[in-house]
């Protein structure tokens, strides 16, 4: 996968310069009921970009 190698990059790259800060945003966390793609398909709540957020952390 294309998105696994590019973040294997960024792993590295963070790992040897420990001094670089970035953000991770979400974009689906407030959309209209009538948006399927923001529901998370575990829960079936509305909350994927919290939902992912919690998984991120635990890694």
């Amino acid at each position: 996968m294309a998105s696994q190698k590019e973040l294997d990059r960024i792993a590295e790259i963070l790992q040897k310069n420990k001094k670089i800060e970035f953000e991770i945003r979400g974009h689906v966390c407030c959309t209209p009921d009538y948006y399927k793609d923001a529901i998370d398909r575990a829960t079936k709540e509305r909350k994927l970009s919290l939902n992912r957020l919690k998984v991120f952390l635990c890694i």
